[in-house]
């Protein structure tokens, strides 16, 4: 997808989804034709702060993902044993 393809109005929050007057996103309804709709809101969306951008995950943050899902996983497993749970 390159940006000469792209419509003039691709990511811009406020005509793509404006807010109502009570503050609720509205895609707009000749938005919802146009094949770069998924990605145009995304980007809108994110642009705007409604949608977090990703967390890249770097070697240390991956690291320490893994250490704690594996002591939660033995938490919940030493938890079930103590108490006689039987494991899901």
């Amino acid at each position: 997808m390159t940006d000469e393809r792209r419509p003039w109005c691709f990511g811009y929050a406020e005509r793509v989804c404006p807010r109502d007057d009570k503050g609720f996103i509205e895609p707009q309804e000749r938005c919802l034709q146009c094949t770069f709709v998924k990605a145009c809101l995304q980007q809108a969306l994110k642009a705007s702060g409604v949608l977090p951008t990703p967390i890249l995950e770097t070697p240390a943050v991956s690291r320490v993902s893994r250490f704690l899902k594996r002591w939660s996983d033995q938490k919940l497993a030493s938890c079930r044993k103590d108490c006689g749970a039987e494991p899901e």
